[in-house]
């Protein structure tokens, strides 16, 4: 039952990863580039995120890189028209992690891993999504965090850290997460069973909806 639960995410986040990117590889096409799927992780999270009522309101949404121009110019070809929540989404590279708090998402790089720390302490609870990629992120406060399973991108949640920062994370986004790190316990959850996650599926025009 167990095996059966994951390959129903998997079979579920490969339909939610291509309805965000619009189009659906014919066998035999080359796969898409890590960046293609890191920047359509990206804007999509936006879609299941609510922010505090008080914060971030007005304009457009918007999702700093750093570290990552490849992905800066990946997310620039395809945010462009799109929208969340009823506005425009932004991309834009930055240089710092403070040049990044004012976004709704913040994507730190692996190369720029050590700079994670400078997103906690006074502003562990600003209303940012910080977003990363590599072992042990979660850990040092991120709150989603990409990983590489069999070839795969895939990632992982911390809600304590997104309660911390006043976001509120979609139980769809949860049901897709390959690990959910729960309040009050370091225990991960990989979906409740097979059950819960075929109620979470839905069709391209209905993951459009906030």
């Amino acid at each position: 039952m167990r095996r059966f639960a994951g390959r129903v995410l998997v079979l579920l986040l490969s339909t939610w990863l291509s309805a965000s990117l619009g189009v659906v590889k014919a066998q035999g096409e080359a796969p898409y580039s890590v960046e293609t799927v890191k920047a359509a992780f990206l804007y999509r999270f936006l879609e299941y995120v609510d922010w505090p009522i008080d914060a971030k309101n007005g304009g457009p949404l918007t999702i700093a890189v750093l570290g990552d121009e490849s992905l800066t110019a990946e997310l620039h070809r395809n945010v462009r028209g799109r929208m969340a929540h009823g506005r425009e989404i932004e991309a834009r590279s930055v240089r710092t992690v403070q040049e990044g708090l004012d976004a709704h998402v913040l994507f730190i790089s692996a190369s720029a891993r050590k700079k994670l720390s400078a997103a906690g302490g006074p502003h562990n609870r600003d209303p940012v999504l910080v977003v990363t990629e590599g072992d042990g992120a979660l850990e040092a406060g991120a709150v989603i965090n990409f990983v590489v399973v069999d070839g795969n991108v895939r990632f992982e949640v911390s809600l304590p850290a997104a309660e911390q920062r006043g976001l509120k994370l979609s139980s769809r986004l949860l049901n897709v997460a390959l690990r959910v790190e729960k309040s009050g316990s370091s225990a991960p959850k990989r979906g409740e069973s097979a059950t819960s996650a075929l109620a979470a599926a839905q069709s391209p025009a209905q993951a459009n909806a906030p």
